[in-house]
């Protein structure tokens, strides 16, 4: 799924217990691979299950990476 063919939402599990995988949840940018999470209070979700690509803008992802840069 890609937001205006810039960015990919990427759902990540890393077994760190058997039987126990948090899931992390990323945008990837499409052009060159890097990375940003999702911040926790973003309602991106419908029924808390299936991620929606029409409850984020693209102009929202834009902001995580040049504050994610700006950081950095």
């Amino acid at each position: 799924m890609t937001i205006k063919g810039k960015y990919r939402f990427v759902e990540e599990c890393v077994w760190s217990e058997p039987g126990w995988a948090p899931t992390k949840y990323f945008f990837e940018r499409v052009s060159d691979g890097k990375r940003v999470a999702v911040p926790p209070e973003w309602d991106v979700f419908v029924d808390d299950v299936a991620f929606d690509v029409a409850r984020v803008t693209r102009k929202d992802v834009d902001a995580l990476f040049k504050e994610d840069e700006a950081v950095s």
